[in-house]
């Protein structure tokens, strides 16, 4: 079975955070005792209070679909999608590469660092192992909790990369000066 984050990366405006809990609650009710379902996690953007990362962690089949079709078409959805600012931005990362924790493993109030890169055709391999470099010496800072590498199922030349934290110091200390790239920093809220 792969095993896959769908990311859905939601702008809403901080009243409208209800949708997101009540489309977790219909989540966990549809899928939730599936055998490949995993977690289910509501993030907020630590410098952007107005972008939300849900994750839904599974282990899907050959035949699964990464989000099924009947929660696309649920009232809870459509609510959700009302509440958007803009259309959601959904990803798949397929994870090739995992250490140490997952996304269910982080309290509320941790974090996760998300780098989206994209590899030149044929390259998205490499790119991976240079991120996989990264997260090693990241295993090593205090409040490194795990990380997760894998392709877009939708563009494979895009790899994402996920860190889990503990607290955002760790984070910060991760960081040097300045990236080349962009690393989104969200704080668990539920």
């Amino acid at each position: 079975m792969p095993e896959v984050l769908t990311l859905i990366q939601s702008f809403i405006h901080e009243e409208d955070v209800a949708a997101l809990d009540e489309f977790g609650l219909f989540i966990r009710s549809q899928i939730g005792m599936s055998p490949g379902y995993l977690s289910l996690s509501v993030w907020k953007d630590a410098d952007f209070p107005e972008r939300y990362l849900t994750i839904m962690h599974l282990n899907l089949g050959p035949d699964e679909a990464v989000i099924p079709l009947n929660i696309a078409d649920a009232p809870e959805f459509e609510t959700l999608s009302q509440s958007h600012l803009a259309p959601p931005d959904i990803r798949v990362l397929q994870v090739r590469q995992r250490h140490a924790g997952t996304p269910a493993q982080v309290e509320v109030g941790g974090f996760l660092s998300l780098s989206m890169r994209k590899s030149e055709p044929g390259y998205s391999v490499d790119l991976s192992d240079e991120l996989a470099d990264i997260f090693e010496s990241l295993r090593y800072i205090e409040g490194y909790i795990g990380s997760l590498i894998g392709p877009n199922l939708a563009v494979q030349e895009e790899v994402l990369g996920a860190v889990l934290w503990t607290n955002r110091r760790a984070f910060d200390a991760s960081i040097p000066g300045t990236t080349p790239y962009e690393v989104r920093l969200f704080e668990r809220i539920s």
